[in-house]
């Protein structure tokens, strides 16, 4: 081998160890993940804006409007959890003439663990503490929640939403399930089943509009007076009660020879 070939083959062993030598001195970089800000959805109010600004639009209008803004804005699902105050090391109760941050940790599907935050100022509640999860999809296993304008799909935290069950005769046998946001009423269930109603409450005056959810955890909004939902449940009076849940109760929907009976939490006052 020629002189040159060793030579060559020595300075790059040189420049190499120079290098780790360098890399190893320098201070170790610390990695930190990115902050996933939770913004309360705003899909509401602009409903309200709408109907306002066009009082005469028509609730199959209004609902494509609405569902155009829920994929982009999410809806807010509001969720019974203190822990969220406790994690900040804020009274469970409180309230605050200004806004407040709050930050926890949720674990996305592929398993990491990933640090979220939300502002609140009145998270007090009779029944426990509230906060609202901007949210595009919720499960009994899952969760889509928007943050940083992006969909992030977590696993289900301990975070209470209210369950609306659709159980047989008895009573005792649950044969599907959704999941609502906290405090709203229960409006109706579609003619097959798979689908529940409850209020928007976007509009005091006139509520044109439902907000439709499916078992997959999916809703959009349907106008109020869409054929193919049973409404004016009647609760039954004679069923098992639950000694921790005063609001619990069944409601029992009928038409055409079809009988749905539901089970759900009424509003907590």
């Amino acid at each position: 081998m020629p002189t040159s070939f060793f030579r060559a083959v020595a300075f790059k062993a040189g420049l190499f160890l120079l290098l780790f030598t360098l890399t190893k001195s320098l201070p170790a970089q610390k990695q930190t993940g990115e902050l996933l800000v939770i913004k309360s959805s705003t899909v509401l109010d602009e409903l309200a804006e709408k109907k306002k600004q066009n009082p005469n639009i028509s609730a199959a209008a209004l609902s494509a409007f609405g569902n155009d803004l829920l994929k982009l804005k999410g809806y807010n699902f509001t969720t019974y959890t203190c822990d969220i105050a406790e994690i900040n090391k804020i009274g469970d109760n409180d309230s605050s003439d200004q806004p407040v941050e709050f930050t926890f940790d949720l674990t996305q599907l592929t398993g990491k663990s990933s640090k979220f935050r939300l502002t609140a100022d009145d998270w007090g509640y009779p029944c426990g503490c509230a906060f609202d999860l901007t949210v595009l999809k919720a499960d009994s296993t899952e969760m889509t929640v928007l943050a940083n304008n992006r969909p992030i799909r977590v696993k289900r935290p301990a975070f209470y939403f209210e369950e609306v069950e659709l159980v047989d005769k008895s009573l005792k046998k649950t044969l599907r399930k959704w999941y609502k946001p906290t405090d709203i009423q229960v409006y109706g269930i579609s003619a097959d089943g798979l689908k529940i109603y409850v209020e928007t409450n976007y509009d005091n005056k006139d509520n044109k509009l439902l907000l439709e959810i499916s078992e997959n955890g999916t809703f959009r909004f349907v106008p109020k007076d869409s054929a193919n939902i049973l409404k004016n449940g009647v609760g039954l009076t004679d069923f098992p009660r639950d000694k921790e849940n005063d609001y619990l109760g069944y409601t029992e929907f009928k038409a055409k020879g079809k009988s749905f009976i539901l089970k759900f939490s009424g509003p907590c006052t």
